[in-house]
């Protein structure tokens, strides 16, 4: 689905203030960006450093899981809806965080004309992940997708990939305004470093270690709830997140957790 990228010599925090700050380009006015709060500080600080003010969105909890609130996103939008910027849904995260209902998400900003960025940070090398966002891109609106260089294709940190894709967004050239607006110079290190890899390792190399990360994550699982059961614990129950496991801590005092930490 993807319709042009650029790598850039960052990583993926300022490549979303990057994003933001073209994307505002388009939004003369706007200051506030709708964000379903997860408790990771990179795309808050992003945000900030775009001089923007995030309307955080709980998210609800089902379960074992925190998910999406979609109705809480639309009513932030329908609050003032010139006033708004982007949405940003993250597509990787820890649990009991799961990624975004970003499908739902993308569908809404269709229908809003609101712009949809998609923090996928190491979102491409989960096949669940990639799935719902196929189908975002497909079905909604979704006018960047960033994701890490280094989490995703086994190169060193310092680079991002922002990418543009489907044909439902009326804010294609992303990657465009981003590219023509990085100021000043920069290293060429991050392309090179995804080149050399991608030669070396290849389609058929890369689709392996898809697979085997996909194998290791089960076998992972398998074993964390083992160890888990054997101190009277267990592993939340998150399947909608393919990246990332949570155990409890019920059997702990306050006090041991601490010291142990």
């Amino acid at each position: 689905e993807v319709t042009s990228c650029v790598v850039l010599p960052a990583a993926t925090g300022m490549a979303i203030t990057l994003s933001i700050s073209a994307i505002k380009v388009e939004r003369r006015g706007a200051t506030k960006i709708i964000w379903p709060r997860i408790d990771q500080k990179t795309c808050l600080k992003a945000i900030l450093s775009a001089g923007c003010e995030p309307i955080v969105i709980p998210n609800l909890v089902e379960g074992d899981e925190l998910r999406t609130d979609v109705a809480a996103i639309e009513e932030a939008i329908d609050r003032d809806p010139d006033d708004v910027v982007c949405v940003i849904s993250t597509n990787s995260c820890f649990a009991p965080r799961v990624p975004e209902r970003v499908c739902a998400v993308a569908e809404l900003c269709k229908r809003k004309g609101i712009p949809h960025l998609v923090n996928n940070a190491y979102g491409t090398q989960c096949h669940k992940a990639m799935q719902e966002l196929t189908s975002a891109c497909r079905r909604g609106r979704v006018d960047g997708i960033v994701q890490s260089a280094d989490k995703n294709f086994l190169v060193p940190v310092g680079g991002s990939i922002l990418a543009c894709a489907g044909t439902a967004s009326t804010n294609t050239t992303l990657v465009k305004r981003v590219s023509e607006a990085y100021p000043g110079r920069a290293a060429n290190a991050a392309v090179l470093d995804l080149t050399i890899t991608f030669l070396s390792m290849g389609k058929t190399g890369y689709e392996a270690l898809l697979n085997e990360r996909r194998f290791m994550f089960q076998h992972t699982l398998q074993c964390a709830e083992s160890v888990a059961s054997y101190h009277g614990e267990r592993v939340l129950k998150t399947p909608n997140n393919g990246i990332s496991m949570a155990i409890t801590l019920g059997t702990f005092t306050k006090e041991e957790t601490g010291g142990s930490l």
